[in-house]
């Protein structure tokens, strides 16, 4: 693992994560030579069981980008809040429908986005530390 740099790419490292491991607690991003904002900051903690350890982790987008996704469907999402009592009270235009598929497209685009990175950043992750995965899905 090493310190984040703030120019990408200016250090070649064989390293695929960066961030910090500290008294259990983990917080690391993958490392990449591209900009990808749906990169995740995966933080967790580290318990040591009898035969071995356990890795919890949460993977979560940059708080900057969750910002952005706010502010991005808020926006597209009042239009489309207008546009639908527009077309409920009878006044329909095609051009209505733009708001709706710029709604349908963030989603994708945020969703799928970061769904890609997560899963390569935890098949790596189980590789790394030669771990198998424990999913604990009442949290």
């Amino acid at each position: 693992m090493r310190k984040r740099h703030w120019l990408p790419g200016s250090i070649k490292s064989n390293k695929e994560f960066e961030g910090n491991i500290y008294q259990g607690q983990i917080t690391i991003s993958p490392i990449i030579n591209y900009k990808n904002s749906f990169l995740p900051v995966i933080s967790g903690r580290i318990k040591s069981l009898t035969f071995g350890s356990e890795i919890e982790l949460k993977l979560k987008l940059k708080t900057s980008v969750i910002l952005f996704a706010a502010l991005w469907f808020g926006i597209v999402g009042l239009v489309s809040l207008i546009m639908l009592m527009q077309i409920l009270s009878g006044n329909f235009e095609p051009g209505f429908i733009v708001s709706f598929v710029m709604l349908i497209f963030g989603y994708l685009v945020f969703t799928l986005g970061f769904k890609k990175e997560s899963i390569k950043a935890r098949k790596r992750i189980m590789e790394v530390v030669n771990g198998s995965e424990k999913h604990n899905y009442n949290k």
